[in-house]
Formats: C-alpha cells, structure tokens, sequence
C-alpha cells in the first residue's frame, strides 16, 4: 500500500498541470454545477491511505457523502490538502458536502473516476448504496 506521502506527491506534481473540469452533479436532485478540482462520493470516513475526506461518513446509513471542492490554484490547494488529512475539509469555504442516496457526475471534458484508488473509467457515472446490504465487522 503506499504511503500518506507518495499519495501527497503524486496529487502535487499531477495540480500542477492540471485544469478543472466543469463538473455538473445531481445528488437526489439537488444540483451542483461549476468548475471543480474533485468530487468525492464516498461511503466511508477515508480514502488513499489516511485521507479523511468525509469525516461524518457512516458506512450503515444508505448514504452517500459527496463532497465537492470548487477550482482553486496551487498554492490554495496546498492548506487544503493539510485539512483533508486532519479531517477538517468540510469546514472549508471552498467546500460543498451534501449527503444523497444517488448521486450522478459528469464532467466537460470528461473526467477519470477513482474507485478505492484503481482508474475505474471517466465520466458520466452514477453511485447509489444499497443500504446494510453487507455485514462489516468494526472497532467501535
């Protein structure tokens, strides 16, 4: 598994030439279209190695945290970025966290979608949970 730093890496050199797509999603009919760095729909409290993107997340609500940080530049990027691992993030003027049982996202230019990680396509793509479909075995 890589390490906190290799994924902290890799997000910095990949901004630097990065541009943000014009996201358009839909979450249980709410919209929200503008510029976005990212758009995270996510099910648990963290990703890529420690990142707590969505810090009230609850994996047995049937429900998903989307969370969505607009366009910004390098160097407003970077104190994000410490947020994002203190779990932090949400409270971000430059952050929307919205909960929904469905969520779509498109992206123009289409944009690559993520799943725990692995290049799983591009955009459009929709996410939906089915609610206490597994058993998962947790530390309280």
């Amino acid at each position: 598994m890589p390490s906190a730093l290799t994924y902290l890496r890799v997000a910095v050199s990949g901004l630097l030439s990065y541009r943000a797509p014009r996201f358009r999603v839909d979450a249980d009919g709410k919209t929200f279209e503008e510029r976005m760095l990212l758009v995270f729909a996510a099910n648990a409290q963290y990703c890529g190695n420690r990142m707590h993107v969505a810090p009230v997340a609850r994996m047995d609500d049937g429900l998903l945290d989307v969370v969505m940080v607009r366009e910004l530049g390098l160097l407003a990027v970077l104190p994000k970025l410490v947020k994002l691992y203190r779990g932090t993030i949400l409270g971000d003027p430059a952050v929307r966290h919205v909960r929904a049982a469905r969520v779509r996202v498109d992206a123009e230019p289409a944009a690559q979608i993520q799943t725990d990680g692995q290049m799983a396509g591009r955009t459009p793509v929709e996410f939906s949970v089915l609610r206490q479909a597994l058993s998962v075995v947790v530390r309280p």
